[in-house]
Order: structure tokens, then sequence, then C-alpha cells
């Protein structure tokens, strides 16, 4: 391995990058995963992988937000309309499916923030 590509893979793993404990499935190299990205540190270009943007997940992260809070209160307002007693059960069911993204979504943003502390 070249010292640049040396270089790359170090920065990636000081930026939270993870070297993976499975082999590349084409040379055996170390694989490396950055941002949900996996790439092989020998016969994939790692370069493109610092390019990665961290703010990219968290647009994702926030467009999903955004996304269950509009689909909650849609639900919440059809519910809210409805007089059959079965309609109303499914709705009620799907938003607590809806609640319950959010929920989990809270808790990887706080154990994310835990492990950022540490």
């Amino acid at each position: 391995m070249d010292k640049e590509r040396r270089k790359t893979i170090t920065n990636l793993l000081r930026k939270g990058g993870k070297m993976l404990a499975e082999p590349c499935y084409k040379c055996s190299g170390v694989l490396i995963e950055y941002n949900g990205i996996i790439s092989c540190s020998n016969c994939d270009d790692v370069k493109d992988l610092e390019k990665v943007s961290i703010t990219s997940l968290i647009d994702i992260k926030s467009r999903l937000n955004n996304l269950v809070s509009r689909k909650i209160e849609e639900v919440a307002v059809a519910l809210e309309k409805e007089s059959d007693i079965r309609k109303e059960e499914e709705l009620s069911e799907l938003l607590l499916k809806y609640l319950s993204i959010l929920e989990k979504m809270s808790k990887n943003d706080k154990n994310n923030d835990t492990k950022e502390e540490s």
C-alpha cells in the first residue's frame, strides 16, 4: 500500500470510519466503512470516501424526521374525521408506527451524542 493511500485510510479512521472484519471478496483487502459506504483499501479509490459529507447523513435524518412528522399530522387529521371504528383502529396503528419511528430516531441521536462525549 502506498503512502498516499495509507494516509487517506488513516484520515478516514480518525474521522470515525471503521475497519471491517470481513475481507474484500475481490482481493481479500481490508474493507473500510465510512458514512455507510464500504470500500476496499486495495482495489477501490478510497479518496472518494473522503469526499462523502457527513452533513448528507444529517440532511437525510432531518428530511426523514420532517416526513414522518407530516405523516403523523395527516393521519391525525384523518383519524379525527373518521367515524368507522375499523378505519379508526387502522389509523391509530399507523399513528403508533410513525411515533415509534420518531422515538427510535430520537434514541439513536441520543446514543450517538453519548458516544461522542465519551
